[in-house]
């Protein structure tokens, strides 16, 4: 090879070396700017989302306020029972399929308008068939179990009037999953805060008509309004992404659904009926003033999850996807979300567990200013669920949903043991 040619072939091998350079360079700012896109969106749903709860948690600072105040502590606890028993059945009535199909709408799509419109179908069957089952057996329980167990005639009538918060809540959730799916954060969080503004003077009017039964149509209500209130969105996301709701023949549709479903509603079936147990086992054991007192106490505690229940909502499709396409920065994403909801939650904790009396006189009354220890004990336990449901929220972006459940299964076990130990001691 002459001295031209050995030049011509080093200039070459140079020249390649350097575009696989440029490659790689690009290559790497290509991958940082998905990650920050990526980034920008949680961050921008995660603030929309933390608006919206924020003033949706202030307007359940008002209508508990509203509602504790216009009732006694007595009533407060049997709302309290009737709240979980409604809980219970949105657990069992939804089934799990919601988060199932916030994970397949959030996944790929070959393109096809009949994909998503198929899942939303299967989704919604199943949830009309669970709701059924559900509103049966506890129309059923109402006026006998319930009624022998709490030793109040009111129970059986406010259980079936709940029941209607409930059909209505779960076949919405199944449709309005699409928000959440198509990351419509922003919208959807506008039009939760609406909802919210309307729920204060229906809670007041409701309340101070007819008291306990008033607060019990507050939750009929406000399925009803949140309904009126999304439905036009609902059409909007379905004309742009060209959805059509089909009743998909083929079980496989079905058999990935339930596959997503069944863990995720197991590991709920491991939380509302444990918390309804270990509430029972107050009213039942002690009273319901007690229950009642409690329930004050962990309300005012649970407003510390409202960082994480921000966090969550845009959480889920963004994991989904990064499993998807960039599965190596999962880590590094999780990490950094839980500074950021350290950052947000410690400060307002660290507040709450040391003076809680102000807050209780202030927003309840003074009867519930010795539920005080209730809150210093309840704070950093609400803290510690904030970070561990951040956990949660990425188990179910990735669909290791079975993980979810053994870890839900522990916490259940533990919270029944300490329960039936410490309340009935």
């Amino acid at each position: 090879m002459g001295r031209r040619e050995f030049s011509t072939a080093c200039l070459a091998g140079l020249v390649v070396l350097r575009n696989e350079e440029t490659l790689m360079i690009s290559k790497e700012d290509s991958d940082e700017n998905r990650l920050g896109f990526k980034a920008d969106r949680m961050a921008i749903g995660t603030a929309a989302t933390l608006g919206a709860t924020i003033l949706s948690r202030i307007a359940g600072i008002v209508n508990s306020i509203i509602i504790v105040r216009a009732m006694g502590v007595y009533d407060v606890g049997v709302l309290a029972i009737i709240g979980l028993i409604v809980a219970v059945a949105s657990v069992t009535a939804s089934m799990g399929i919601p988060p199932a199909l916030v994970k397949f709408l959030s996944g790929p799509s070959p393109g096809s308008s009949q994909e998503p419109g198929g899942f939303i179908g299967a989704g919604l069957l199943l949830v009309v068939i669970s709701t059924t089952a559900t509103v049966t057996i506890l129309a059923l329980l109402a006026s006998t179990l319930f009624v022998s167990v709490y030793n109040d005639s009111r129970i059986s009538m406010l259980i079936l009037v709940s029941l209607a918060s409930v059909v209505v809540s779960a076949v919405s959730s199944a449709l309005f999953t699409v928000f959440q799916g198509f990351e419509r954060i922003l919208e959807m969080s506008i039009r939760d805060t609406v909802i919210s503004g309307i729920s204060i003077p229906a809670t007041y009017v409701l309340v101070q008509a007819y008291g306990l039964f008033g607060a019990v149509l507050v939750t009929v209500a406000s399925s009803g309004f949140a309904v009126l209130v999304k439905l036009p969105l609902l059409r909007q996301v379905w004309r742009e992404h060209s959805v059509r709701v089909t009743l998909p023949r083929e079980p496989t549709i079905y058999h990935a659904l339930l596959n997503f479903s069944i863990p995720a509603f197991l590991s709920s079936l491991m939380v509302t009926p444990v918390l309804w147990f270990s509430s029972t086992l107050l009213a039942t054991t002690a009273s319901f003033v007690s229950l009642g007192a409690y329930s004050v106490a962990n309300g005012l505690a649970g407003y510390l999850l409202l960082v994480s229940a921000s966090i969550g909502i845009p959480m889920v499709p963004i994991v989904a996807r990064l499993n998807r396409d960039e599965p190596g920065q999962i880590s590094q994403f999780l990490v950094k979300t839980f500074k950021i909801t350290t950052f947000l939650s410690l400060p307002p904790t660290v507040v709450l567990v040391t003076v809680p009396s102000p807050f209780l006189h202030l927003l309840y009354g003074s009867q519930y200013v010795t539920a005080s220890a209730l809150v210093a004990i309840l704070g950093p336990a609400m803290f510690l669920a904030s970070l561990s449901s951040i956990v949660g929220y990425s188990i179910a972006g990735i669909g290791r949903m079975w993980d979810g459940f053994y870890l839900n299964l522990i916490w259940a076990v533990g919270l029944v043991l300490f329960s039936v130990v410490l309340v009935s001691a």
